[in-house]
């Protein structure tokens, strides 16, 4: 395949303080990130809620309108 690379122990040391660091440091970075699309997707959640709020809403009046008609025209009450 490839030539292997052999390293001192100092250059093996190096590397385990870059991986150290990449964790220490990425970690919180990561969990930003995360934290930020979950509030993001809360936020579309409860816009969908609140539109879900307002066609509920519609229904009842449509309903409502509807039982008075029914009630106008036939003199059934649906309720």
């Amino acid at each position: 395949m490839g030539d292997v690379i052999e390293l001192t122990e100092g250059q093996v040391w190096t590397v385990i303080g870059l991986i150290g660091a990449l964790l220490v440091g990425g970690v919180p970075l990561l969990l930003a990130v995360v934290r930020s699309g979950l509030k993001a997707i809360e936020a579309r959640f409860d816009a969908v809620d609140t539109r879900f709020d307002a066609i509920d809403v519609r229904l009842s009046h449509l309903d409502r309108d509807v039982n008075a008609l029914m009630k106008h025209t036939f003199g059934v009450d649906r309720e």
